[in-house]
């Protein structure tokens, strides 16, 4: 085992740091953290990941590297990650996250590799050039979902209203009709993919840019995410405690996991009137009761 972590020892960054470690342990004369073979596959997995700059979907790099196209998930996927997490810094992705598999689907995907291709939701009035100099146009009424592949190949989204607006679930953005928007279907804690594509919107006058999620701590932890993520200011869309008293009716309790997730916000300084108002009432919203 030895020699199989002296071969990258040298190497710089997550590589070499984890070989490294392995090796510190092995000299200490403490039981090796990984099987020879399993050790194996996982430096072939991190020479992968790491060195990745085109799209992939797990089942190819399950097949070219492990030889199995589903022994990537249900043997490896879980402990790479948590290699990845431990020695790279994807504090940033996850930040709010608490879902394991988005945590990991959000570390994957920093080095672009997918489960699945991934598409983005959008409608709202533009013109898309795409990097071949070909142009299209989409319209309000007219639903479009682009795939993370053509996403890549997008020079410039202009768009003719003054709002771009994320939304956090896909029943809203179904629903939704905001005037002068360029609507975003988010899906909770947004991908690279969402970045990407935000980043590319151009207008010829001003753009506000707001966000519609649930009235919750989670709503607003997915809310900070995005604006760390993006580096745009978003502002939250009826996201305040004058909504949650409108909509008394729809409010549901607060859970276990609310109430950390709130003190956490506070304890942050963020989002404090609306983190005091549902830990005093016990109430949140689901944003589906406003449409």
């Amino acid at each position: 085992s030895k020699i199989l972590y002296l071969k990258y020892a040298k190497e710089e960054g997550i590589l070499g740091d984890f070989c490294r470690d392995q090796l510190e342990r092995l000299y200490d004369k403490k039981k090796p953290a990984y099987k020879r073979e399993r050790a194996k596959n996982y430096i072939k997995l991190l020479k992968a990941v790491l060195s990745n700059e085109s799209e992939i979907y797990e089942r190819e790099l399950s097949v070219t590297i492990l030889h199995d196209s589903k022994l990537f998930a249900s043997s490896y996927r879980k402990g790479l990650c948590d290699i990845l997490r431990k020695y790279g810094d994807y504090d940033k992705l996850i930040l709010g996250e608490e879902d394991e598999r988005n945590i990991e689907a959000a570390i994957l995907e920093a080095h672009n590799v997918f489960a699945n291709p991934e598409y983005v939701y959008f409608k709202g009035e533009s013109n898309v050039t795409f990097c071949d100099g070909r142009k299209m146009s989409t319209f309000s009424d007219m639903p479009l979902a682009f795939s993370s592949a053509l996403l890549n190949n997008i020079s410039s989204i202009d768009i003719s209203a003054s709002k771009v607006m994320t939304v956090e679930n896909l029943t809203s953005f179904n629903r939704i009709k905001v005037d002068d928007a360029f609507i975003i279907f988010l899906s909770g804690y947004h991908t690279a993919q969402k970045t990407a594509f935000l980043s590319r919107i151009r207008s010829k006058g001003d753009i506000s840019w707001l966000h519609f999620g649930d009235i919750d701590p989670d709503g607003f932890l997915i809310l900070l995410n995005l604006i760390k993520k993006s580096g745009i200011d978003f502002a939250p869309y009826r996201m305040d405690t004058e909504t949650i008293r409108r909509y008394k009716e729809y409010t549901k309790a607060l859970e276990a996991q609310d109430i950390k997730k709130a003190k956490k916000l506070l304890g942050l300084g963020l989002y404090t009137e609306e983190m005091e108002y549902m830990l005093k009432t016990k109430e949140k919203l689901e944003q589906e009761a406003l449409l």
